[in-house]
């Protein structure tokens, strides 16, 4: 291939990958190219790529292409999360639902959607000029995309098909249906299937992404006696605050969860805020979790349904507040309430009122331990209100934990009181690394 000054070539960029590759495909586009006009055709594409591409950009993937009526989306590329493949799962089913949703000129659309993870070679795949000729010609080799398109095919329209490796990086975050073991062409073994049902809102992250039995806890003995101690203060009405940092994957959550397991116990109550690397834009957004949890909410539910489970589970609430709650949990209500003519910011305070009333209330019934996880992605108001119940908590029976890669985003002059206390979660001595 000549080489001038106007065509200087650059070296591929090339990386080896641990990806997620979602393959949505349109169901019966053959069927809708006969019934339709072409432009009506266009319209009915459109609108179905602008569904999918709103959900992918909302859930971090990485728009790859578009191949007839299918679309490919990576995760894990070009930076990679440690929940790719908990994501492209949540894609995949708010885009079968989404997407069901639609009707272009009397036709109604829906899709199939597999995914799959593994090692893959990704990057620019060809030589880029300077003419631009070139451009944006990024690919995954490996198997995770020839898997992905072959799982589509073997589910119902509205349906989403992992592979193992996919579900064995879910956890137990999702329900799944066994699909059992297909032969699929061009893969010389069989390959274990499974569909998507929907989400688990599940109490502790850490438990749900490791469901099986752990190896022993070694080399926390001094922080988990801290914790330990905290904990029957906070019993006898002396709350307490614990931050709890250190650098990512060291056991922060870990040891949380040995403290809840075995020293709290299940049997008291517990709220865990999962805060997100994707939530840091959205209000309150590990609250509004950890209360659809609490109270067993589906989006399959009407809202009388999903209004009556609040109201049950939250009975000490008054209408105002229980208003205000459903505000936050997205529940329509038709009522016109006396809150629904104050201002957003005196909402907001009042809604802080009730959080904290809820917590309050819940803490006399039994002690409570309130978690807050991986507080460096903390969104503003979920911080606020942290800082609020810090302050009131002297004479409530509640632990709060929050854990973080820093405190930085807590400013500690708000928490300079007398049950707040830090600990730092240093590497493991090499002698810990030989216990058994």
């Amino acid at each position: 291939m000549p080489m001038n000054g106007k065509d200087n070539l650059e070296p591929p960029q090339l990386e080896r990958r641990h990806l997620t590759v979602l393959e949505c495909d349109l169901v019966g586009s053959t069927a809708l190219a006969n019934n339709l006009d072409p432009e009506e055709l266009r319209d009915l594409f459109l609108a179905y790529q602008d569904c999918v591409l709103t959900w992918v950009k909302k859930m971090n993937g990485f728009f790859v292409q578009f191949a007839g009526d299918a679309i490919w989306v990576y995760f894990g590329y070009p930076q990679a999360h440690e929940d790719d493949a908990c994501q492209a799962i949540r894609a995949g089913l708010a885009i079968a639902e989404a997407v069901s949703a639609i009707t272009v000129y009397g036709e109604s659309l829906s899709v199939r959607i597999g995914i799959a993870s593994g090692l893959c070679v990704v990057g620019n795949m060809r030589l880029t000029t300077s003419s631009g000729n070139m451009d944006n010609q990024i690919t995954a080799l490996g198997n995770p995309p020839n898997l992905a398109a072959r799982l589509q095919a073997l589910v119902e329209p509205g349906s989403v098909a992992i592979s193992e490796e996919t579900h064995s990086l879910a956890g137990n975050l999702f329900n799944f249906e066994d699909l059992g073991f297909y032969e699929i062409k061009g893969f010389r073994n069989k390959t274990k299937v499974w569909r998507v049902i929907g989400e688990i809102n599940e109490h502790s992250r850490f438990r749900a992404l490791r469901p099986k039995i752990r190896t022993p806890l070694v080399g926390r003995k001094n922080e988990l006696k801290i914790l330990a101690n905290l904990w029957k203060e906070a019993c006898l009405k002396n709350g307490q605050i614990v931050f709890l940092s250190g650098e990512p994957g060291i056991g922060k959550s870990r040891l949380v969860t040995n403290l809840a397991e075995n020293i709290v116990g299940l049997k008291n109550l517990q709220w865990w805020f999962h805060c997100g690397e994707y939530l840091q834009g959205s209000a309150f957004a590990p609250i509004a979790a950890q209360i659809q949890t609490l109270t067993g909410l589906s989006s399959t539910e009407d809202r009388t349904g999903r209004s009556g489970k609040v109201s049950k589970q939250f009975s000490y609430l008054n209408t105002n507040e229980h208003y205000l709650l459903a505000e936050l949990l997205m529940i329509e209500d038709e009522k016109k309430l006396s809150t629904s003519v104050i201002s957003a910011s005196k909402r907001r305070e009042k809604l802080y009122e009730v959080l904290i009333k809820m917590i309050k209330e819940e803490s006399q019934i039994e002690p409570l331990l309130v978690v807050i996880e991986d507080a460096h992605w903390i969104d503003p108001s979920t911080q606020e209100f942290i800082q609020r119940l810090a302050i009131c908590l002297n004479n409530m029976s509640v632990l709060l934990v929050i854990t973080s890669r820093d405190t930085s985003n807590f400013e500690m002059s708000d928490f300079a009181l007398p049950h707040t206390h830090n600990i730092s979660i240093e590497q493991l001595k090499r002698s810990d690394c030989f216990k058994l």
